[in-house]
């Protein structure tokens, strides 16, 4: 929505020009279409989505998706043709064969970073396995195998540190201050 409600030339520079917000947009875009489509699982089970029921229904969001940026553009365009060709026209005419090539190595571009950087799913399940190791170990010294270790050293600790406080504590006359 925000793409189609850009109004970019004559108001203010296109969206071509803009190269940060366009990088941002369409790799926000891209990243959406990715994650609905589950075309990497294990990204999907990184990022904790849950998967679709069936691909029937997957594909339904997918056209869904489409449908909606299709028909917000075109149903945007319609209402400049009908209450402001003009500035449709002016946008229109600004536009070059340079800004459409521009856009269209942009997105091979970023279809390639986030191919490259977030297809792999070999790379995401070993953080996932790796996140699970982490896990199971602190669960482990919370209250598993190794909690008796962990009390027995927070109890020497806590003795220690408690005999050095009241030592100090009579040293200087500051015993309920702090």
């Amino acid at each position: 929505v925000f793409v189609v409600n850009l109004q970019g030339r004559p108001f203010m520079s296109g969206l071509t020009e803009n190269r940060p917000l366009l990088w941002s947009l369409l790799a926000a875009f891209i990243l959406t279409f990715m994650f609905a489509s589950e075309s990497v699982p294990s990204l999907n089970k990184y990022f904790q989505l849950v998967a679709f029921p069936d691909e029937a229904f997957r594909d339904f969001i997918l056209k869904i998706l489409v449908t909606d940026v299709i028909t917000c553009f075109c149903f945007d365009r319609l209402m400049k043709l009908i209450f402001c060709p003009k500035i449709l026209f002016a946008s229109v005419e600004g536009t070059t064969m340079k800004d459409v090539f521009g856009l269209a190595k942009t997105v091979a571009v970023i279809l390639f970073m986030m191919n490259m950087f977030l297809a792999n799913n070999e790379q995401w399940d070993e953080m996932i396995a790796e996140e699970e190791r982490l896990e199971a170990l602190a669960n482990a010294t919370d209250g598993g195998e190794g909690a008796g270790i962990v009390d027995a050293v927070q109890a020497a600790a806590a003795v220690c540190v408690g005999a050095a406080c009241n030592q100090t504590d009579d040293a200087t006359g500051m015993g309920d201050e702090f």
